[in-house]
């Protein structure tokens, strides 16, 4: 077909070159990157009537690609129809159709007819390219929700493993590793009476429970037996010190500390060190000062209820909290734990040891306050706190039903107002309440603690004039009130303090 005949049909069929120029663009029906729309949604102008059906005769075995002078017809404006299409199958990998229907050789009709059907041909194969595209993307789409979802399963049992494998490290060994079949009758005995002591660790490997339980089995030369003239309050005292010895790392204690611990009698003619016993061979002190203890207080101190007087004192590596336990030392009296490094706040168990006269807190990391549980410690003369965290307000009234003699709150950060109660502490000597946050006037019934011999209330927010019944604190030997916002001068009744040292 020549030039003249090309350009005569294009004049003779305007309508169906402008619908394929402006609807369809050959080019994109064999791009792969086109958007799948383009095969989805196609021009009205391509719709047929229901009555009409494709002649397969007009589409080659490609039935993506238009036949005949179709091709020609989309491509004449630039490129002969066999050579873009060539082109386009190179590019695609393809090697060109077998059968090819060169220019001339159908009639008039059969071109008029191609015309026709080849907007539907082309509509066909891009609907069935966007198909193939779509099931593609599908396809990726699965693989890469097949590969996260294999990754997850990896990842799953991985942690499933680490915990299990966490589980299996921290739990108590099992019988395999420690039968209790293999357990000697006095053992088990032993751990009859150890397990009332020591709920947990007795079993878990490098605990101070289990370090001191195979002490007790195989290295202590008593080789103690229940029930053979050897009580059971003996074993647990001497478990219970044990427990003490490992939980404060015994072996490295100063070698002038550890001295005869871990041989013979505790209250043997010479004591364990730091160990000191009643009449009746129990333990009623444990004492230690700069020995070097490292670690924490076991709960089983609590064991040792014949125990009075518990003082640790100057240990920085004594770390932990003030165990609950204490709650059960029923005869403790004294209970010195201080320039240590405890953390945490006073156990409510605390004010059950109702005994307790002295307590010295003071120079650690304790936090929270004081609680009206106070009260309850009734022969309480001596309340050290000083330099930790506490904070909140000062139940004053409850520390009035004690016996309290000596009240150091310094270096914390309590707060609120000194009460017109505070006469109600009528056997308060010392007073200290200095690097706090109390604010307000002080009362003028502070006059009244005539027992009173120091008061410190520097650096708070008082504020207004000192109240001239100072002046009848007869016993008072020292008072300072530096950096507080009080105004006025010294009421003259200052000089009727005849024991008065030095005030600031």
């Amino acid at each position: 077909m020549d030039p003249e005949s090309i350009e005569s049909e294009d004049e003779q069929t305007p309508q169906v070159a402008q619908e394929d120029e402006e609807g369809f663009d050959a080019d994109d029906a064999f791009n792969p990157f086109a958007s799948p729309s383009n095969g989805d949604s196609q021009p009205d102008s391509w719709k047929l009537p229901e009555e009409i059906s494709v002649n397969s005769d007009y589409v080659s075995e490609f039935s993506h690609e238009p036949v005949g002078d179709h091709a020609t017809a989309l491509n004449s404006t630039s490129t002969p129809a066999s050579v873009r299409k060539q082109r386009r199958d190179e590019e695609r990998g393809m090697d060109a159709p077998p059968s090819v229907i060169h220019e001339g050789s159908e009639s008039e009709t059969i071109v008029q007819s191609k015309r026709f059907f080849g907007g539907i041909t082309h509509a066909t194969s891009n609907t069935s390219f966007s198909t193939t595209q779509t099931t593609d993307a599908l396809k990726r789409r699965l693989i890469v929700w097949a590969s996260i979802a294999l990754v997850m399963l990896i990842a799953l049992i991985l942690m499933i493993m680490f915990v299990t494998g966490s589980i299996g490290q921290n739990k108590e060994p099992s019988s395999a590793n420690e039968p209790e079949d293999d357990l000697t009758p006095r053992e088990r005995a032993l751990m009859e009476i150890l397990s009332g002591v020591s709920p947990t660790g007795l079993h878990e490997v490098g605990s101070p429970q289990k370090l001191a339980r195979d002490w007790l089995f195989h290295d202590d030369k008593l080789q103690l037996t229940p029930q053979e003239g050897v009580s059971n309050t003996t074993i647990v005292q001497r478990y219970v010190l044990m427990v003490f010895y490992f939980s404060t790392s015994g072996p490295s204690w100063h070698e002038h500390a550890e001295h005869n611990w871990l041989e013979g009698e505790v209250c043997a003619s010479i004591h364990w060190k730091g160990v000191s016993c009643t009449y009746e061979n129990e333990v009623r002190a444990l004492a230690f000062d700069n020995e070097g203890l490292d670690g924490t207080i076991p709960d089983e101190i609590g064991h040792l209820t014949k125990l009075e007087n518990l003082v640790l004192k100057n240990h920085q590596k004594l770390t932990g909290s003030i165990p609950t336990t204490i709650g059960n030392l029923k005869r403790l009296g004294q209970l010195g734990l201080y320039n240590n490094g405890l953390i945490g706040g006073l156990p409510r168990e605390l004010y059950d040891a109702t005994y307790l006269n002295y307590i010295n807190l003071e120079n650690n990391q304790l936090i929270g306050g004081l609680t009206l549980a106070i009260e309850k410690l009734r022969n309480l003369e001596k309340l050290i706190l000083f330099n930790n965290k506490f904070s909140g307000g000062v139940p004053f009234t409850q520390l009035a039903r004690t016996g309290i003699r000596l009240l150091g709150l310094s270096g914390n950060d309590f707060e609120g107002t000194l009460p017109e109660s505070i006469q109600d502490l009528p056997l308060l000597e010392y007073l200290y309440l200095d690097g706090n946050r109390f604010r307000g006037t002080l009362p003028s019934t502070i006059g009244k603690l005539r027992l009173l011999k120091s008061l410190m209330l520097d650096s708070n927010e008082f504020t207004g004039e000192l109240p001239s019944e100072v002046g009848t604190m007869r016993s008072i030997e020292f008072f300072s009130m530096q950096g507080n916002r009080l105004r006025g001068s010294l009421p003259t009744e200052i000089n009727d303090m005849a024991k008065l040292g030095e005030y600031d």
